[in-house]
């Protein structure tokens, strides 16, 4: 395998508020240190970053995700790849009636940042476009909305950064799932075990563990309440919140192209995968996920 060096890495910037676009890297190659750790910064401080037009293997891709910590196997096991089970894969393909991975992005629009509902939340995620949906003037369909929270706790006043400080809100695993259908052939099938599993209570704002920043961190698709206060007064902030964090200014579109790898910081963003497309239209995608800390 050749070297990449750093001689033509270049960041451009996606959105006033985060978000990057790295060019001049091809990560099929062997990734030097000082390239990577030019990687690893731009991460941090962006939030997110964007590689456009990489062709890469599920080695490659695992081996990559490696160099930013600890990688996560998901529970689905049914859809993990064989050789590689710290790939997940995401379709909403069927094969012989049976999904061939996981479509969970075709029946839950919504805000969220992954597995809030547990202990330690997935820290990032690196996400690899193998095939994408386009309708018929040739426009990318199943894009992905990120949005900042640090930019979203910057705005916030500072009499309100004060009233949260010490606030948690609970994040349940089921919430979202509790009233959709059960009868679809992409429908999550919960074990009694999560279903009964607790709720989460993570602090509402929280300290990035690596650079120390501020953020707000809610997740719409997990979160029941903020805990220690009335119903009625929980609801409002909440509702408050979501919409700051989602202001349009704060949000990145990423319309997504063949051979895209995105990396998102679980930490600080929220993202929602818009539902635009369905068979005989095909998404297949593979994701690799950092493993977390527990929330501070």
């Amino acid at each position: 395998m050749s070297s990449e060096t750093n001689s033509s890495f270049q960041i451009k910037r996606l959105n006033p508020y985060f978000g990057a676009e790295i060019s001049g890297i091809d990560l099929s190659k062997d990734i030097d240190e000082e390239t990577f750790s030019k990687i690893k910064d731009a991460y941090y401080e962006y939030s997110l970053l964007v590689f456009h037009d990489q062709r890469i293997s599920p080695k490659v891709h695992v081996d990559f995700s490696k160099r930013f910590g600890s990688l996560e196997i998901h529970s689905l096991k049914q859809y993990l790849l064989e050789d590689h089970p710290e790939i997940l894969l995401l379709s909403n393909i069927i094969e012989n009636g049976k999904p061939i991975g996981f479509a969970d992005t075709e029946r839950v629009a919504t805000w969220h940042t992954d597995t809030s509902y547990l202990k330690t939340p997935s820290a990032g995620s690196a996400l690899y476009a193998l095939e994408v949906p386009y309708d018929s003037k040739g426009n990318s369909l199943g894009n992905t909305l990120f949005a900042s929270t640090f930019a979203a706790y910057d705005a916030l006043s500072e009499d309100m950064k004060i009233k949260l400080r010490d606030l948690k809100a609970l994040h349940k695993m089921t919430k979202a799932y509790d009233d959709a259908p059960k009868d679809t052939i992409t429908a999550v099938k919960f074990t009694d075990e999560q279903i009964k599993r607790p709720p989460e209570n993570h602090p509402i704002i929280r300290t990035h563990p690596v650079t120390g920043r501020k953020s707000i961190y809610l997740s719409p698709l997990c979160v029941t309440k903020i805990e220690g206060i009335p119903e009625a007064e929980s609801k409002k902030i909440l509702q408050e919140l979501d919409k700051l964090c989602t202001r349009e200014d704060f949000v990145y579109r990423h319309k997504w192209k063949a051979n895209d790898l995105i990396m998102w910081d679980n930490c600080s963003t929220q993202h929602l995968a818009v539902s635009d497309y369905a068979p005989p239209l095909r998404r297949k995608m593979h994701r690799t996920t950092f493993a977390g800390s527990i929330p501070f």
